[in-house]
């Protein structure tokens, strides 16, 4: 049986009490931040994201945009630095992956998840493209042509075509005369999961002159095309960019966009000039670029659009 009788004194009883009670109050100041300060770095990491942006995400960053259209497929990434010309193999590495949700042989799709470069590899061969000066617009439209009587979206996107400033063949559908737009075609294509492929150049102005030359060109996977409710013909281009290395693209989420906007009326009338003369000198007019400089960019560099690549269904 238990003694009915304290073992301990009263007043001893009383002050362990009293020291129990500081030290619990004590705790309660002095480790609960730092409790909370170390939550952060005991949770589980995230997964790598998806390929494609929430949109709530991305409408998040400036409540004034509006989704124009986004695209629905899945696209694998893939960087241009893994493979045999980083410097020049941007538009392979796009077609890499715009083609990648359409993998029907295991044998590719194993591929090109664990072989990155020899996968891009079978997009640079029918390209053509120079491990020198890059590739064409022309020839990525062949390419377009090719891979697509190759795989088994022939016979639901046949539609091969491109809009925008380039020289290409006639038999191409084109609208030459104008600099690349939003147009409710293309938005329908990239809505109903074709691809749209960007194509940018990167000038500098010469304010004597009175014109912009063009210092080289790239490609990119557009997902998204987002506008600004604030301003009248603001766009911005989400996009997938073979620049980019796997831990900066998975790294970065939202995705960086590309800001778009007209020029102002002073200079609209200034020429944009190709030495390599892929296009014929012509005044900006309806351009849309970027003030700022790209990613490894100098400050000077602008962004223009161009025109964009397009495989889809025939559009009624």
């Amino acid at each position: 049986m238990f003694p009915l009788k304290p073992r301990l004194p009263h007043k001893k009883l009383r002050l362990l009490f009293f020291l129990a009670i500081s030290f619990l109050f004590t705790n309660s100041i002095f480790l609960t931040p730092l409790i909370l300060q170390g939550a952060e770095s005991t949770m589980t990491k995230p997964e790598l994201p998806n390929t494609k942006v929430d949109s709530s995400t991305l409408a998040g960053i400036n409540p004034s945009f509006h989704a124009l259209a986004r695209s629905p497929q899945a696209y694998q990434f893939f960087s241009q630095h893994d493979t045999a010309y980083p410097a020049v193999y941007c538009a392979p590495t796009v077609l890499a992956m715009a083609f990648s949700p359409f993998l029907t042989s295991q044998a590719v799709t194993s591929e090109a998840l664990t072989h990155s470069a020899s996968y891009v590899e079978r997009f640079a061969k029918p390209l053509q493209t120079s491990p020198t000066q890059g590739t064409t617009v022309r020839q990525v439209l062949d390419a377009f042509t090719y891979f697509n009587t190759q795989d088994a979206l022939a016979p639901e996107w046949n539609d091969v075509w491109y809009q925008g400033i380039h020289k290409v063949p006639a038999h191409y559908r084109q609208n030459p005369a104008q600099w690349a737009r939003f147009n409710p075609e293309l938005l329908h294509a990239l809505e109903a999961g074709g691809v749209v492929m960007a194509h940018l150049g990167w000038y500098v102005e010469d304010a004597e002159g009175k014109r912009f030359l063009r210092k080289g060109g790239h490609y990119v996977l557009v997902t998204g095309v987002w506008e600004s409710s604030e301003a009248v013909g603001h766009y911005f281009l989400e996009f997938m960019d073979p620049l980019d290395t796997p831990q900066a693209f998975y790294s970065r989420s939202p995705r960086y966009m590309l800001d778009f906007r007209p020029f102002n009326e002073e200079k609209k009338a200034f020429k944009a000039i190709d030495p390599q003369k892929q296009f014929r000198p012509r005044s900006v007019g309806t351009a849309l670029f970027q003030p700022t400089a790209p990613p490894g960019k100098k400050d000077e560099v602008m962004t223009f659009l161009e025109g964009f690549v397009v495989l889809s269904k025939q559009f009624k």
